[in-house]
Parts: structure tokens; C-alpha cells; sequence
């Protein structure tokens, strides 16, 4: 793994949260998620936030589409990311990351190397508790060249450099924001252990909609988890990308402008327009940049103490060569 500094750009658009959150320190070693038992209360619940059916995987892909075509093509051609950012990237995620995907492979029709060769590991009921389940015919884990695997399978496989994690929407409600954190401590362990040199960028969970929050899951569950996530990431040198706070407003709650489903009867007011999708690649380019500059800049200060020693000695040979002369 490549412990990385905490590099923060200026924030595109970012709106601060008010109130006080509370951080949680924990050990590493975080202990395997067992499946949620089969109450009514879970079963509800995911009925309310797996997402993944037929009907609302093609929602997604249509939102972008539908968005693409009510946009001018200049506004949208217009904003070119820079490719090698994202070289040798996978993303991991929901059915939040899986609207991502969608809005990648819309602009790759017009720009095939928008985003480089990142690849997308994604599934709507995906959250990093099932991620740990074993596979099975009824698992949710995505597939990687036609195979399902185990995410630090895929990731494996995948030979990513960068790995961008969000998961924790399909987990808050069914584990709570504690166990939530632990899950994908968990499952961020094995695919550094699976995949060593890879960098790691964990993701926020992002806000919901208001009217839209639920007795498990709302934006005070939300940030607690974000917080505990947060502080862990600090603890172990990764980076923490505050997706949340660059899409809520100023109490918390996901912009309306940024939510594609907040209406009908299946509406969950979480789902992102192709609008958040920009602002979120935009912040994604801006740390990516912040990241690269500083890495640079701390290579040409390595580079110039070694030019440095390596005067210093010469001169010092050179003296000694002379006093043995005398």
C-alpha cells in the first residue's frame, strides 16, 4: 500500500455542514460483517434501499441519457477531464457509483478516453457488509471480464493503481453507522492486502434528500458514519474524499438540483443527477491535481538535496586532494 498525504484542493462548490460530529477511534483489526438476519425491519428496509432492480438500474442509465439529450452538446463537450488522472482507476460503489459508470459511458461516446481505462466495480444493493459474504448464485458481488469475484479479487485482477471506494448507503440502515465503518475497514484491508501498491481513496457517503430520510438511515446517521470512516482514514494514511458536504446544503441534505429520483412511488431521494456527477468528477480532478503537484514538488526537493550532497562531496574530495599534495 502507498501511504499518501492528506492533500486538499480549494473545494468546487463545497457548502459547510453545521453541527458537531462525533469521532470514533478504532483498531485495525475489524471483525467479518454476519449477514443481517431476516427480521421484518431488515427486510423493509431493504426493500427501501437496494436499489438494484431491473427497473430502476435502467432509471439510472435513462437519467443520464435523458440529461444528455435536454443539454446542449457544447456545455457538455465542453468539459474535458484530464485523462491520465484517472489511468489504471477502478471505482467501487452502489448504485450511487453505478450512475458514475452510466455517466462515463455517456461521455464516452463523444471523448472514448474520458476518464482514461477506469473501470467500474459496481452494484446497486452493493454495500461493503454483503461485499464480505462468500460468493454465491444470490450474492451481490459485481463481475470483473464476465466473472463475478470478490471485490479485492477484482480489484486484483483489475491491476489498479487507484482505488476509489463508496459504500455505506445499503450498510447504514441494516448494521448501523458503527458496524458500517467496520465492514469497510474490513473489506479496504483485504484489497490492500490483495493488491499492496495500490493507492486507496475512500469516499463519503453522500447526503439524501429532505422529506426523504428514514429511522435507520438519515443524514444524522449519515455523517456519524462519514465521521467514523473519516477519523479511521487519518489513523491509517488514506485519503478521505468529503463527497458529502460538496453535495448538501447548508442543512446537511442532498441539493435538489443533485437528485434524480425525488418523486414517484419508488423515489428515494439519493440518486444523482448527471449535474452532481460533474461536480463530483470536478472535485475528484481538482484533488487528483493538488495530489500530483505535491508529489512533484516534493521530488524536486529530494532532487536538489541530492544535487546538493553530491557538490558538497565533490568539494570535499577536491580538499582533501589538495592537503595531500602539500
Amino acid at each position: 500500500m502507498k501511504m499518501q498525504k492528506m492533500v486538499k484542493p480549494s473545494l468546487l462548490c463545497t457548502i459547510m455542514v453545521g453541527g458537531l460530529l462525533s469521532f470514533w477511534s478504532c483498531g485495525t483489526g475489524a471483525q467479518s460483517s454476519p449477514e443481517p438476519s431476516s427480521s421484518v425491519a431488515s427486510v423493509s428496509f431493504a426493500a427501501q434501499v437496494e436499489p438494484q432492480s431491473q427497473e430502476e438500474s435502467e432509471a439510472l442509465q435513462s437519467s443520464s441519457e435523458d440529461s444528455a439529450v435536454s443539454s446542449s452538446s457544447s456545455e457538455w463537450e465542453s468539459w474535458q477531464t484530464p485523462t491520465s488522472l484517472f489511468k489504471d482507476t477502478v471505482f467501487i460503489g452502489d448504485s450511487i457509483t453505478l450512475k458514475l459508470r452510466y455517466y462515463t459511458e455517456q461521455h464516452r461516446e463523444a471523448q472514448p478516453d474520458f476518464l482514461d481505462n477506469a473501470q467500474f466495480l459496481v452494484s446497486g444493493a452493493l454495500g461493503s457488509g454483503n461485499a464480505l459474504w462468500e460468493l454465491s448464485k444470490e450474492s451481490v458481488h459485481p463481475s470483473f471480464m464476465g466473472q463475478k469475484m470478490l471485490l479485492e479479487d477484482a480489484v486484483a485482477a483489475s491491476g489498479a493503481q487507484k482505488v476509489f471506494v463508496m459504500l455505506g448507503m445499503n450498510d447504514i440502515g441494516l448494521y448501523g453507522p458503527e458496524q458500517s465503518a467496520q465492514n469497510l475497514m474490513e473489506l479496504t484491508t483485504r484489497i490492500v492486502e490483495g493488491s499492496p501498491d495500490c493507492t486507496i481513496y475512500i469516499q463519503s457517503v453522500t447526503p439524501m434528500l429532505q422529506g426523504k430520510e428514514m429511522k435507520e438511515l438519515n443524514i444524522a446517521t449519515i455523517q456519524e458514519y462519514n465521521a467514523l470512516v473519516e477519523n479511521w482514514c487519518q489513523e491509517q494514511g488514506y485519503s478521505y474524499l468529503d463527497i458529502y458536504t460538496l453535495l448538501a446544503d447548508e442543512e446537511g441534505f442532498l441539493y435538489p438540483e443533485y437528485c434524480s429520483d425525488p418523486t414517484g412511488a419508488e423515489a428515494q431521494g439519493i440518486h444523482l443527477t448527471d449535474e452532481a456527477c460533474q461536480v463530483w468528477l470536478t472535485y475528484l480532478c481538482d484533488f487528483l491535481t493538488a495530489e500530483q503537484e505535491a508529489v512533484q514538488e516534493e521530488e524536486g526537493a529530494l532532487g536538489e538535496t541530492s544535487e546538493g550532497d553530491i557538490t558538497d562531496a565533490g568539494i570535499d574530495a577536491a580538499a582533501e586532494g589538495t592537503v595531500s599534495q602539500e
